[in-house]
């Protein structure tokens, strides 16, 4: 296989297998089934799985994946049907002492009927020379398309093909029987491409086109194609185009062309200052931006495969990045990582790397996001602030609150003085991965999760109060994110607690008493109306009207006409001087019934508000 052809053949799709804990099953990736002729069958046991290469390669195949070194080897698989399949796999252990697993990562690099094709043609005549497939493939236009995923069409004004190439080669090979590109493609593509390539050959620059190819027998396979007009035609010798394409995945969507844009790769990685790739399976095709090679120190010719990539990730992580890779295809779950390394001058580096599935409709991955970015100065910053930390600690513990930290296990890792003082602990008590509720036993574990989850949502929680058996204390408790871990605020409400208990009481005992009890604002308050701010269930039943009819007004109405005038002045009095006075004097519930009745009223400070009110309580003696 000369070096074109191995070119070719790695712009195939990529598999993956791994064997279970015990070694009895092996599961495989979506690609892996489909190259298999598999149906819905994601698990097959091991040892048909290793009795599929051919007899001439199992030896070498068993030896190779027991190296697990992750050294690429080749080997040839006979299908059900009778055809054979060559595949390339490197294989590694997962890297962690006492875990016997294996994976491999597979790539196909030859196409069933292709090599039954060539099979079938050595078997008739050993006179015949060897056929090449990529060479035949070239003389049939529709069975280059359907096979190659990144080439080169010659074409004509009128859209002809007139010449076939693979990416690599470097001069194409003529069709004698041209065939229309145009009718190999939908319908409703077909006009859309012959305007493409009219504009193209007319204003003799590029032009970029999205077309589907319409083979029946299969979904449909869109190419992405640059359009380069020829140069050089005259009079006699009619305009023609380069068209360099790439097939890409079966379904296509907006979103699925953009990734493969480089353009906006680069735009999105230079505007969050991230290096950012995407990795087709299907085509094996590789996207990388500016940003990513800049953060990795390497060009684009040496990033041009998921083997390159995963390799430097490799050495600059100390981990086999590749399994992580085949982990998140075969788990459709993201990965993320970070790691330290030395770069140039042996000055030490830090990288932060994510990755994510991309999984169509039926919930087949597709290929890898992935994005690094250097986290170098952020770090420094953090190692920075953690040199001051005796200077934080001595601050923290002279704060008024208690202060305890945990991580995201809900461990302790610090807790202050007053904490520690609050929790009747030791203050030498030493707390360094201290379960949580071994420091505060009482603690109310459901609504603690319950705050956790705003906490992970929002960044803080709002107060909530909770009483602590073992020390007999009120206390609130406030969370707040801070890195990995939460950062908990403690303070002691015992105080305010009973003061609410004792104003409870209290309020109970008023709404009980038969007298009618009245609250008012100041009457020398001259920004606020005088009327009443508070009256108690005893107002009500007096009344006979409901207290929110009451609430604002002037109580004047209660007792005009109804006590002689000489009280009702002496009442005004105490009101304008803030005096406290006591009225004797008779109540006229009707002309014919009068009651002997008690008018108390005392001046008071609204502590809460700081504004003087009054307090009046009204005592009618019925017979």
């Amino acid at each position: 296989m000369n070096s074109k052809q191995q070119h070719n053949y790695n712009n195939q799709g990529l598999g993956s297998w791994k064997n279970t804990d015990h070694g009895g099953l092996i599961e495989l990736s979506p690609s892996m089934e489909k190259w298999l002729n598999l149906s819905q069958t994601r698990v097959v046991q091991a040892s048909w799985f290793h009795n599929l290469p051919i007899d001439e390669d199992r030896e070498m195949v068993e030896k190779a994946r027991l190296k697990r070194d992750g050294n690429a080897f080749v080997y040839r698989v006979r299908l059900p049907s009778g055809d054979i399949v060559r595949f390339e796999e490197q294989v590694y252990d997962s890297g962690n002492a006492g875990d016997t697993r294996l994976f491999g990562l597979v790539k196909k690099i030859s196409e069933p009927a292709l090599e039954a094709l060539h099979q079938e043609v050595s078997n008739d005549s050993d006179s015949l020379s060897r056929m090449e497939p990529h060479l035949d493939l070239k003389k049939f236009p529709k069975s280059f398309l359907r096979e190659t995923v990144k080439g080169r069409l010659a074409l004509d004004h009128q859209g002809l093909i007139t010449g076939l190439a693979s990416a690599g080669d470097e001069e194409f090979t003529k069709i004698k029987l041209k065939e229309s590109f145009i009718d190999l493609l939908y319908g409703e593509d077909q006009e859309t491409f012959s305007k493409i390539l009219n504009q193209c050959l007319k204003s003799n620059l590029p032009s970029e086109a999205w077309v589907r190819l319409n083979f029946q027998d299969e979904n449909s396979t869109w190419l992405r194609m640059e359009l380069c007009p020829k140069k050089g035609f005259t009079a006699f010798k009619k305009p023609s185009v380069i068209a360099n394409f790439t097939a890409m995945i079966n379904k296509s969507s907006s979103v699925q062309k953009s990734i493969f844009d480089e353009s906006l790769l680069n735009l999105t990685g230079t505007l969050a200052k991230v290096g950012g790739w995407y990795y087709h399976l299907e085509s094996g095709s590789l996207k990388t931006t500016e940003m990513l090679r800049e953060v990795l120190g390497s060009n684009k010719d040496s990033l041009n495969s998921i083997f390159h990539l995963s390799s430097i990730l490799s050495r600059l992580s100390g981990r086999n990045i590749a399994v992580l890779f085949i982990e998140c295809i075969n788990n459709r779950k993201p990965a993320s990582l970070e790691f330290e390394a030395l770069g140039q001058h042996e000055k030490k580096k830090w990288f932060r790397m994510m990755i994510r599935p991309s999984i169509s409709d039926e919930g087949v991955p597709m290929g890898l996001y992935g994005s690094i970015v250097d986290i170098s100065e952020t770090r420094r910053v953090e190692q920075s602030l953690e040199k001051n930390l005796l200077t934080y600690n001595l601050i923290v513990d002279n704060l008024t609150d208690g202060l305890v930290e945990i991580d995201s296990s809900l461990n302790v890792s610090f807790v202050n003085r007053n904490a520690k003082s609050l929790l009747q602990k030791d203050k030498e008590l030493f707390v360094h991965a201290m379960p949580l509720n071994e420091l505060i036993p009482d603690l109310d574990k459901n609504q603690f999760a319950s705050l956790l989850e705003t906490v992970n949502q929002v960044g803080f929680s709002k107060s909530v109060e909770q009483f602590v058996g073992f020390i007999k204390r009120w206390i609130s408790l406030r969370v707040f994110k801070s890195g990995t871990g939460y950062t908990i605020l403690i303070k002691d409400i015992t105080k305010r607690k009973n003061q609410s208990s004792d104003l409870y009481m209290l309020n109970s005992a008023i709404e009980q008493i038969r007298e009618v009890i009245m609250v008012t604002n100041d009457i020398r308050n001259t920004k606020d109306p005088f009327g009443l701010l508070y009256v108690n269930s005893a107002f009500e039943t007096f009344v006979g009207q409901g207290r929110d009819k009451w609430l604002g007004r002037n109580p004047y109405h209660l007792i005009h006409g109804r006590i002689p005038t000489r009280h009702y002045r002496q009442l005004l009095v105490g009101f304008l001087s803030h005096q406290k006075i006591l009225v004797k004097t008779e109540y006229e519930i009707n002309p014919d019934n009068k009651v002997p009745c008690d008018i108390l009223i005392s001046p008071f400070l609204d502590t809460a508000r700081n504004a003087p009110c009054f307090l009046i309580v009204f005592r009618v003696f019925e017979n």
